[in-house]
């Protein structure tokens, strides 16, 4: 006989073949987890395999028929006399005995469980009848195949994601826009489809579903889809069903067809708010506009001056006046794609601008009042680094922080450790900020700034390297109050 039981927690699956003996099987899964799974056992004449959750745990060859007895099959504990009927307490429920093979199935790869792929989360399955597809094919998967990009189900067997594409005439994907997709279907059918518009890992929210129930025919089909304003810049993912069954949803088992799912890229800009504290001007609770109401602020950006710096940067950006009387000084604010702060080296860097930093500490546009605008589509995270001319740059520690749609804050002066590797100086009152004092500038406060900057420039009035408190005059507070408390130290920033 065959019985199907859990031996030490993990599934069991045993056939008793008289005198040939008995051949046992196990899964790895530990089931005793006060969850439901799905457990298949099966054999098919010659190799027994079990399944957990979709997925294949175990296969031995047996070519032993089982031998009948009075219990032929036990399910949940094994049969009489096999030394021990080992039942387990738990709840068993739909079970289904079958004597052909389970029909190969077709399943998403959309990341889960943001989204539901898995057969544990009920994903989107398709019953392959070799007639009803999406594109040139499908092959048939034992469970969903999750991936960070949407590209298992390509990645594994036949690349068989290619059912739906954008026309050669389309626009991109942006917020308000129109695309045009060419759907291929092998037959005729009815396509059902989502876009996560609001990257919130859901498809169930008002107007995602961009298809709905809309008749296909073999071949190539048109469909016009009109994205909201406020769809969420950057990646996010698409769901596509082909089946002759209507009324599907983005879960559950379809008779037919094929599911498909992509990654789409919502292409544009963000707005970036951004707060960041000068050590040099800062007077508590704001920094000094000494530079700006003396008039010594340059009218072009001020980073393309020394092509040894390591923030050098050769944009022309220029102002007609300095439009803001509350404006400190410029920055340079670069972008970086990286998993995580460690990596965000300058390879990963996207862009680089250059900026208005307010007395506040907000960083502003050129026209001195709106938040920075950079492109919003980031393979991995977006980091941002903050360069100034004679300060130590920084880098944020986390990601930039989504606060609403395309809208990203970050705030380096609440705590030390708002700056990767707590690269920035307490200036009391539980602010912080950018060290000053490095004027040579190589991100690193050393003698040769005193000797070869400050030393040079002690004296005169303007806008100066050396003048590290940024009053416009090189004199010893520069010296004493800023060079000398950050003798040694570096910037953080890999």
């Amino acid at each position: 006989g065959f019985t199907l039981y859990i031996n030490s927690g993990k599934l069991r699956f045993s056939i008793y073949s008289g005198a040939a003996g008995n051949a046992d099987l196990f899964g790895t899964t530990e089931l005793r987890d006060n969850t439901f799974h799905h457990v298949m056992a099966s054999w098919d004449g010659s190799l027994m395999s079990v399944y957990v959750d979709g997925n294949l745990e175990g296969q031995v060859p047996w070519p032993n028929p089982p031998a009948s007895s009075a219990q032929n099959i036990g399910i949940g504990m094994r049969l009489s006399g096999w030394g021990g009927y080992m039942p387990f307490s738990g709840i068993i429920d739909e079970v289904k005995i079958a004597a052909s093979a389970p029909p190969a199935l077709d399943f998403g790869d959309a990341p889960d469980p943001n989204y539901p792929t898995l057969f544990i989360n009920d994903g989107a399955r398709h019953i392959l009848d070799g007639v009803t597809y999406l594109g040139l094919g499908s092959d048939p998967d034992l469970n969903g195949q999750p991936d960070p990009i949407a590209m298992g189900d390509d990645n594994n067997g036949i690349d068989d994601e290619d059912g739906v594409t954008l026309n050669s005439f389309s626009l991109p994907w942006t917020p308000g826009g129109i695309v045009w997709l060419d759907i291929v279907a092998s037959a005729n059918g009815i396509v059902n489809a989502w876009v996560d518009f609001d990257a919130n890992g859901y498809w169930g929210d008002p107007g995602e579903q961009i298809i709905v129930d809309q008749a296909v025919n073999a071949g190539t089909n048109g469909s016009i889809i009109t994205i909201p304003g406020n769809a969420q810049i950057g990646n996010t993912f698409a769901r596509f069903r082909l089946s002759t069954l209507p009324g599907l949803s983005v879960t559950g088992l379809a008779p037919d067809g094929e599911v498909e799912d992509y990654q789409i890229t919502m292409e544009g800009e963000v707005e970036v708010d951004i707060r960041v504290f000068l050590e040099g001007p800062y007077i508590g609770p704001n920094m000094s506009t000494t530079l700006n109401t003396l008039g010594y602020l340059p009218l072009g950006q001020p980073y393309n001056a020394d092509p040894a710096a390591v923030w050098y940067y050769n944009g022309g950006e220029t102002v007609p006046t300095i439009p803001n009387g509350n404006i400190t000084d410029w920055v340079l604010v670069e972008f970086r794609d990286a998993p995580t702060a460690a990596g965000a080296t300058r390879a990963t860097m996207t862009s680089m601008q250059p900026a208005f930093v307010m007395n506040n500490g907000m960083v502003v546009g050129l026209d001195g009042m709106s938040p920075l605008k950079v492109n919003g589509v980031f393979q991995y995270n977006p980091y941002v680094v903050i360069w100034h001319r004679n300060h130590l740059g920084i880098l944020s520690a986390s990601p930039l922080i989504l606060s609403g749609t395309n809208y990203y804050t970050y705030d380096f002066t609440s705590s030390a450790g708002q700056a990767y590797l707590n690269g920035q100086k307490n200036l009391g009152g539980g602010i912080y900020g950018m060290y000053g004092g490095d004027g040579k500038p190589d991100e690193f406060i050393e003698n040769m700034d005193k000797t070869n900057v400050w030393s040079v420039q002690a004296g005169i009035s303007g806008y100066w390297e050396g003048d590290f408190d940024l009053n416009g005059q090189v004199n010893n507070p520069d010296k004493n109050n800023i060079w000398v408390p950050n003798l040694g130290q570096g910037t953080q920033v890999p």
